[in-house]
């Protein structure tokens, strides 16, 4: 009698071991969310246009819609900072769009390591090379902006008021575009510097970097505050 209940008792004290390590088991195989992969997926999208590794990771996007957004992205780039409020033609606009991207493609950056703060926030690090393109860009522009304003002066346009403007701009847009198509195929790189990006989940449980700190990061690599108001 004793020896049942003993092996009873010994049955007993087993399946609660085989269930404490089911259980163990089961919490090992779930998986963290990827937030270095996510975000290396993002700055390959926003920089590459690479979306092979952000379809794989967002949910309810096609890669068409990644490439759009994409090219969306760079079109505004462009009209915000470089041709903003100017009269450009479709064809120069493009012209601009590709030497951007090109520019784009050549950013240097690493990202280097996740740290998961709680289950809806982690923060990842990421090592960036800023880019000189811009900040050179925005001193030969100035300076080609002197010339055509001098040649102005001294009456080397002709023409109405109305006319004389749109061939200044029409100059200008050009010239800049040569800058910048230079400038792009000699890119020189600063020191490298770490930013912070923070990965978080919304109420619909879908993780996303933070907007603000993002942006921070592409001026950081663009050098973009040379060239914005």
């Amino acid at each position: 009698m004793i020896r049942e209940k003993t092996m009873h008792l010994h049955r007993i004290a087993v399946l609660a071991v085989c269930l404490i390590l089911c259980a163990a088991s089961l919490t090992g195989c779930e998986k963290d969310f990827d937030a270095q992969g996510y975000v290396q997926a993002v700055l390959d999208q926003l920089f590459q246009g690479e979306v092979d590794g952000a379809a794989g990771i967002m949910e309810d996007v096609t890669k068409e819609e990644l490439r759009e957004q994409y090219e969306q992205a760079l079109a505004g780039f462009v009209d915000n900072n470089i041709i903003s409020g100017m009269d450009v033609s479709d064809a120069m606009r493009a012209d601009y769009i590709e030497v951007c991207r090109r520019i784009f493609r050549s950013m240097r950056y690493n990202v280097q390591s996740a740290e998961k703060v709680s289950k809806t926030e982690y923060k990842v690090s990421v090592e960036i090379s800023p880019a000189d393109v811009f900040s050179r860009f925005v001193e030969g522009v100035k300076q080609d902006s002197e010339e055509i304003l001098q040649k102005a002066r001294n009456g080397e346009y002709s023409g109405t008021e109305e006319e004389i403007s749109a061939q200044m701009q029409s100059e200008f847009l050009w010239h800049s575009y040569e800058l910048l198509s230079t400038y792009s195929e000699e890119i020189t790189y600063g020191d490298k510097t770490t930013v912070t990006l923070r990965v978080t989940a919304g109420e619909d449980k879908q993780f996303s970097i933070d907007e603000e700190e993002l942006e921070e990061l592409k001026i950081k690599i663009l050098r973009l505050d040379e060239i914005q108001d």
